[in-house]
């Protein structure tokens, strides 16, 4: 069993960064040691233990576990300089661990963000699948708008025109017909106009000689 033997006491000279002191050694199963304890109750950092920049081990068993308490061989004519861990200290791992937690919530709201943009999406485009959205349409003008007045181009951006659209329920053209709707007002005819011009007379004529061939 481990016995202390405190006669003859001696000291060890010990440098920890620019402060050197004197620490007492002590024998243990009949060999004088520093123990690192000892040190730390002056130089709470100190973890290590160095002669001439060289680590001195721990005195350890046949095994190489270390023995307790943790000591090395005093040294009395050397200075034995103490060290701080080159390991995080646990405030720093602390902080560290904060930093990361911070980063990982961050992260996981981005990805929430970035699911729920998905599913926005996806919905839509199942929507777009199953309610498809009219791909034609044309221009008339609106009923109290005189349909003779568009044969003069210098009316076309003074009469009342309405937008519609056929109605696609079918794959067969011949089954497209107008949605059952009074159509959609266009308020800034001039920028329509100007914009589908190449357009708008042919689709006025096809339309008259719909409305001719229908009676109406």
């Amino acid at each position: 069993m481990a016995q202390n033997n405190n006669d003859n006491k001696r000291s060890q000279k010990v440098k920890f960064q620019d402060q050197t002191v004197k620490i007492q050694t002590v024998i243990i199963n009949g060999i004088e040691c520093l123990r690192l304890k000892d040190v730390q109750r002056k130089f709470p950092k100190a973890q290590i233990l160095s002669i001439d920049n060289e680590y001195q081990a721990f005195l350890h068993d046949e095994r190489g576990n270390d023995l307790e308490p943790l000591r090395i061989i005093a040294c009395f004519d050397q200075i034995v300089e103490a060290e701080e861990s080159v390991e995080p200290s646990y405030n720093e791992i602390r902080s560290d661990l904060k930093e990361i937690k911070g980063i990982v919530k961050r992260v996981d709201n981005n990805v929430q963000e970035m699911l729920r943009q998905i599913r926005y999406v996806m919905t839509q485009m199942y929507e777009l699948h199953e309610f498809t959205t009219p791909r034609y349409f044309f221009i008339l003008p609106a009923k109290h708008s005189d349909i003779k007045a568009i044969d003069f181009v210098q009316n076309w951006f003074q009469t009342h025109y309405k937008l519609h659209f056929l109605c696609e329920c079918s794959h067969d053209p011949k089954q497209m017909h107008v949605a059952p709707h009074e159509g959609y007002s266009i308020k800034k005819a001039r920028d329509f106009i100007v914009k589908y011009a190449p357009y708008l007379r042919t689709t006025l004529q096809i339309v008259q000689v719909l409305l001719s061939a229908g009676g109406l």
